[in-house]
């Protein structure tokens, strides 16, 4: 472990054990992050995934997120290929913090499920400390997230890359998260990773602005089709705006 690591360590424990550190040590949003870790009453020496959808909630949420996890997975196989070299996890997470996918690396598998970071699980701030996939769900930011710069132990381990999704209308839809261990000697490449990933979430934006309007396309020739002159026809989008409307 190198010098930084030995500061930052210092720094996590006396902040865990006195509330105080040295101001300039440690990242702003980080900082913020801790606070409110500790504002939560986040168990600092712990951090393992805790609340886990059920197997039927769990599908019922990947239908409901079913043109985001289309789009998104198949990016996100293509980060697997891309990193193939790296023991790493590639993750989507909706919106309010449920992991929907995660698939990687076996190595980066086994660890992950030492620490309960599966499907299903619920990784947020205030579950399981400070992490990218938490901090980007609040912040609304792409981030990079260290070794202790983590709030919880179980995460002490890992670097984690996330970026937020966002719909047509800059809605919050999910996270993409690429974490792998620390010790794999990647710290020369975080920017890089951190770009990587906020490339793929645009490219999922792209592809989900592509399927939208071939939803919309598909409801427009259904709309044609309807033969029924007896009745007043209307055909409304996924947010209920009107797209089609026959009178006879």
């Amino acid at each position: 472990m190198g010098i930084v690591d030995l500061s930052k360590r210092e720094v996590w424990r006396r902040f865990v054990q006195e509330g105080t550190f040295d101001q300039g040590r440690i990242n702003r949003r980080i900082e913020e992050s801790w606070h409110l870790c500790r504002q939560k009453n986040v168990d600092p020496y712990d951090g393992k995934g805790k609340v886990f959808l059920t197997d039927h909630l769990l599908v019922e949420k990947r239908e409901r997120n079913q043109r985001l996890f289309r789009c998104a997975v198949p990016v996100l196989e293509r980060l697997q290929q891309l990193f193939q070299q790296i023991p790493a996890l590639f993750l989507l997470i909706d919106k309010e913090g449920y992991v929907l996918y995660a698939k990687g690396h076996p190595q980066a598998m086994k660890k992950a499920k030492e620490i309960n970071f599966l499907e299903g699980v619920k990784w947020t701030e205030e579950e399981v400390g400070t992490n990218a996939i938490g901090m980007a769900l609040r912040t609304r930011e792409p981030i990079t997230v260290v070794g202790f710069d983590h709030y919880a132990i179980a995460s002490h381990q890992w670097v984690c890359s996330a970026a937020p999704i966002y719909d047509e209308n800059k809605e919050l839809l999910g996270i993409i998260d690429m974490s792998y261990p620390i010790h794999h000697g990647l710290s020369e490449a975080q920017d890089h990773v951190l770009a990587t990933i906020v490339a793929a979430s645009y490219t999922i934006e792209q592809q989900l602005r592509f399927q939208q309007k071939e939803d919309l396309l598909e409801l427009f020739r259904h709309g044609f089709q309807i033969e029924d002159s007896t009745s007043y026809s209307v055909i409304c989008d996924e947010q209920e705006n009107i797209v089609w409307a026959q009178a006879c």
